[in-house]
């Protein structure tokens, strides 16, 4: 996947956003889940079956993010998603979802997390509902 470069003041593509609860009961139905966040925060817990792509790194491994179904992005809060909701728009992604709120709003509804230093695996502790 190319990026192209773009300036400042242009246009801005449209990235709907979904609430917390909204996003655990896609996840239950097979979702695609992007997290953004560091390393460290991805080890200190995850949505199980979330994909871990830290926003940085974003750009050169887009060739890992579907191109055939929704992307749903989560970071910490909601900004870093954003930040990544706008690239994968303007790189040609179609359905590209914004998770409001993040992981924090994740947590504090105490939703399922997993935690472990592997990336794409499933990890040995589990906390959450």
């Amino acid at each position: 996947m190319k990026f192209q470069r773009f300036e400042a003041g242009g246009e801005q593509a449209h990235v709907p956003q979904i609430p917390v609860e909204e996003l655990s009961e896609r996840m239950k139905q097979g979702a695609f889940l992007l997290d953004v966040r560091t390393a460290n925060e991805w080890s200190a817990g995850h949505v199980e079956g979330a994909t871990h792509i830290m926003g940085g790194d974003l750009a050169k491994r887009a060739a890992e993010v579907p191109t055939d179904r929704a992307v749903h992005i989560i970071c910490g809060s909601g900004y870093r998603s954003s930040v990544a909701s706008s690239v994968l728009k303007r790189a040609g992604f179609g359905d590209v979802v914004n998770v409001a709120g993040g992981m924090s709003a994740w947590n504090q509804r105490k939703l399922p997390t997993v935690s472990g230093q592997s990336v794409g695996c499933a990890s040995l502790v589990q906390s959450g509902a």
